[in-house]
């Protein structure tokens, strides 16, 4: 999909959300339900219209139980933002673990919190550029350029700009590959 359209993006993405929801044999209320996402939303969505944000892509990839890349495909690079953070999805390697990595943008003082993820899923985060503070519920890191930190990502966590603009890889690794 090298050459595809924001329209055939938006198709392939509508077309793997229904096919995630009724191969777990869900209903659009059920997914509703789950994600806190409206029914109204979660439809248009799957007709291929709307833009969703970072966070709702996440909350319906952890309720279907699908990574991130699984859930908006190998289309080429498509920035999600929101809030001053821009996401953009880089890459998944299916190996012994599962592995997907991001480019995350932040403007100065720019902020992400981000839900847990499943059991066992960790992430590793690399600064690029800027100050970027990392916190979960038990632990806390002030990371400059060039500073690495891994965490376990089956809790809360939140990403924050210092001052000035910051930009991150961010890996995040599943405990084992599950088939979909």
């Amino acid at each position: 999909m090298d050459n595809a359209t924001p329209q055939d993006l938006h198709r392939a993405f509508a077309q793997r959300i229904k096919s995630f929801r009724t191969a777990r044999g869900m209903t659009l209320v059920d997914l509703s339900a789950l994600t806190g996402i409206g029914k109204s939303t979660l439809s248009n969505l799957e007709r291929g219209q709307g833009n969703p944000t970072i966070e709702t892509i996440w909350q319906l990839a952890q309720v279907l139980d699908v990574g991130y890349g699984e859930l908006v495909g190998h289309a080429a690079p498509q920035a999600s933002v929101a809030a001053g953070v821009s996401v953009v999805f880089i890459d998944r390697e299916d190996a012994e673990r599962k592995i997907e990595t991001f480019r995350m943008r932040f403007e100065a003082g720019g902020s992400r919190q981000a839900n847990a993820h499943a059991a066992g899923v960790s992430e590793h985060v690399l600064v690029l550029r800027g100050t970027l503070t990392v916190a979960t519920p038990a632990d806390r890191a002030r990371l400059h350029a060039g500073d690495a930190w891994t965490f376990a990502a089956d809790q809360p966590h939140r990403y924050e700009a210092g001052n000035a603009e910051a930009a991150a890889l961010v890996s995040v690794v599943y405990p084992g590959v599950r088939p979909t």
